[in-house]
C-alpha cells in the first residue's frame, strides 16, 4: 500500500472535502464540500499553485493525504470523479474522509514498525496493522470503506476482508 500522494491520479479531493478556517496558514474560510475558489473549472489543477504561499495558503502545499485521494478515485470509484459523476459526490467525499484518516494512521504504524520496540509493543503494533488493514472480521458497526481503504477488499459487514499477517504496515521496499 503506497502512502504517497499522487495528485495526477486524484480529483482534487483535498481542495473540496476538508473544511479550512481562515488563519495565518489559510487565507479564507472554506466549508467542507465547497471547492476551493482557486481550483480550475476544468480538470483538477490549482490556478495559483505557483503562488499559494504568497497568496496566504501556506498550508496547501504541505497538506498530505497520504495517498488517500488517488486510492478513493481510482480504486473505490473506478476512476470516476465528483464533477463528471455528481451522484457520487456525497459518498466519495465520505469515503475520502475515512480513507485519509486510515492512511495517516497507517503512516504512523509504519513509522512504529521501523523502530526497535520491546516485543510486547511490537506485537501490539503488528496487531493494530492487521486490524487497520482489514485482516480480521469487522465489527457490526464497521463501514465497508474502512477495511477497503486500508488495503482490505471492502467486504460487507461480517465477511472476511482478506489475508493479513505481521508486517502488513511495513513500507514497500524500493
Amino acid at each position: 500500500l503506497d502512502l504517497v500522494a499522487d495528485c495526477a491520479s486524484c480529483a482534487a479531493l483535498c481542495c473540496v472535502v476538508p473544511a479550512f478556517t481562515r488563519s495565518a496558514d489559510f487565507a479564507i474560510d472554506e466549508p467542507s464540500g465547497v471547492p476551493c475558489p482557486n481550483l480550475a473549472e476544468h480538470g483538477f489543477g490549482c490556478t495559483i499553485h505557483d503562488r499559494l504561499t504568497e497568496r496566504g495558503f501556506r498550508a496547501a502545499p504541505v497538506y498530505d493525504c497520504f495517498g488517500a485521494g488517488q486510492r478513493v478515485v481510482q480504486q473505490h470509484f473506478g476512476g470516476s470523479d465528483w464533477r463528471s459523476s455528481p451522484h457520487l459526490r456525497v459518498e466519495m467525499f465520505a469515503v475520502f474522509e475515512v480513507v485519509e484518516r486510515l492512511h495517516e494512521l497507517l503512516w504512523y504504524l509504519r513509522d512504529a514498525t521501523a523502530r526497535d520496540l520491546p516485543t510486547p509493543l511490537a506485537e501490539e503494533v503488528d496487531a493494530l496493522c492487521i486490524l487497520v488493514t482489514g485482516g480480521g472480521r469487522r465489527s457490526p458497526g464497521g463501514r465497508r470503506a474502512a477495511s477497503a481503504a486500508a488495503g482490505g477488499s471492502g467486504a460487507r459487514r461480517g465477511e472476511r476482508t482478506g489475508p493479513a499477517g505481521p508486517g502488513r504496515c511495513r513500507a514497500p521496499r524500493g
